[in-house]
C-alpha cells in the first residue's frame, strides 16, 4: 500500500508537539515525532540533510575535477588539457540535487519502516529554523501536505526563551540552541529573579523578530497551494475540535467524528495525554497573549517598530 507523506512545520513553540500528539492517535495515521531531518537548530548538531550535503560536497569538489567521470552529464565542465573546470554554481547545483535524492529516499525508509497495518498517512513534526531548510523539505518531497504552523510574535519569543532557559536548567541534549546563548540564559534568570526588567536584550529580539517574519511571509506565500495549509496556533487553542477536523480531512481527505472528540478531550490542556506524556512536559500553557505582558512596553515598542519596517 502506497504511503503518502506530511509534515508539521513551524517555527519552534508553536504547538506542533500538540498537534502532532493528536494526530498520531488517529486510525490509519501516524506522527511519530521529530525526525530532526531537515532541520537542527542546536550547535554541534547537524540535520541529517546538512551531515548529506557536506559528505556530498565533499565527495563531489574531488570526482566532478577529475578528468572522465560519472558526473559529466550533470555538470557543465570546461576541459583544459586534462583537467575539468567546473563553476561553483555548477557544484553548489549537483551537491543539493544528489543531496534532495539520498535524503529524500533515506527518509522514506525510515518513516515506513514498522508501521502498524493499516497506516496510510505518515508524518513528522519538523520545527524549522531557516528559510533554507524548509525549501529542501519541499524540494525532498514536493508531493507531502505541509501543515504550516503560526504563532503571534509576542508569544513566540517568550515561549521559546522559556524553552530554552528551562532545557538549559535542566542539561537536557538538546538545550545548545542555536538562537540563544549563556548571555541570554542568564539574562532569562535575572529576570526571573526580579534582577532584570527585560527577559531578553534587545539585539536577541530583534533577532528572533527578523526570523519570525521570514517565517511569516514564507507562510504566506505557501500558503495559496493546494498541498499546504496554514493553521494559527492561536485558532487552534480556542477551537481545537473544529481545527483538528480541518486539519485530518486535509492530510486524509475524512475525518471520523466518533474518534474526533475522545482525541480533543484526551489532549486539552487539562487531559489525560497532556498531564501524562513526558514529551509534551514543556508545551507552555499560558493563555494566549501572555506575551506583551512579559515582553513588557519597550520590548514590545520595539517589535512593533521592526514589524513596520518588514512589513
Amino acid at each position: 500500500m502506497n504511503k503518502e507523506f506530511f509534515f508539521i512545520v513551524g517555527l519552534p513553540k508553536t504547538g506542533s508537539t500538540w498537534l502532532s500528539g493528536m494526530l498520531n492517535d488517529f486510525p490509519g495515521l501516524v506522527c511519530k515525532g521529530e525526525g530532526r531531518f531537515f532541520s537542527s537548530g542546536l550547535h554541534g548538531v547537524p540535520s541529517l540533510y546538512q551531515s548529506v550535503l557536506r559528505s556530498v560536497t565533499d565527495w563531489s569538489a574531488y570526482v566532478s575535477e577529475r578528468k572522465g567521470n560519472w558526473l559529466e552529464s550533470r555538470l557543465e565542465i570546461d576541459t583544459v588539457e586534462k583537467r575539468n573546470f567546473v563553476s561553483f554554481r555548477g557544484k553548489e547545483k549537483l551537491c543539493l540535487d544528489i543531496t534532495d535524492k539520498l535524503v529524500a529516499s533515506l527518509v522514506r525508509d525510515l518513516m515506513t519502516e514498522q508501521l502498524a497495518e493499516g497506516v496510510v498517512f505518515v508524518g513528522d513534526k519538523t520545527p524549522a529554523f531557516s528559510i533554507e531548510e524548509f525549501d529542501a523539505m519541499l524540494r525532498c518531497f514536493p508531493d507531502a501536505k505541509i501543515i504550516m504552523l503560526h504563532r503571534g510574535v509576542y508569544d513566540f519569543i517568550c515561549s521559546y526563551a522559556m524553552h530554552f532557559y528551562r532545557s538549559t536548567k535542566a542539561a537536557r541534549p538538546d538545550s545548545k540552541f542555536l538562537d540563544f546563548d549563556v548571555d541570554d540564559f542568564l539574562q532569562i534568570h535575572s529576570f526571573l529573579q526580579g534582577q532584570s526588567s527585560s527577559l531578553l536584550s534587545e539585539a536577541r529580539v530583534v533577532s528572533l523578530v527578523r526570523k519570525w517574519v521570514n517565517f511569516e511571509q514564507k507562510i504566506g506565500f505557501l500558503a495559496g497551494f493546494e498541498n499546504a495549509l496554514r493553521v494559527d496556533y492561536e485558532d487552534l487553542r480556542s477551537d481545537t475540535a473544529s481545527w483538528l477536523s480541518k486539519i485530518v480531512k486535509f492530510v486524509t481527505g475524512e475525518c471520523p467524528a466518533d474518534e474526533l472528540s475522545v482525541i480533543v478531550d484526551n489532549w486539552s490542556f487539562d487531559g489525560a495525554q497532556m498531564k501524562q506524556d513526558v514529551r509534551t512536559s514543556h508545551v507552555n500553557a499560558q493563555k494566549i497573549g501572555y506575551g506583551e505582558e512579559v515582553l513588557g512596553m519597550e520590548l514590545c515598542e520595539l517589535i512593533k517598530s521592526e514589524l513596520r519596517v518588514s512589513f
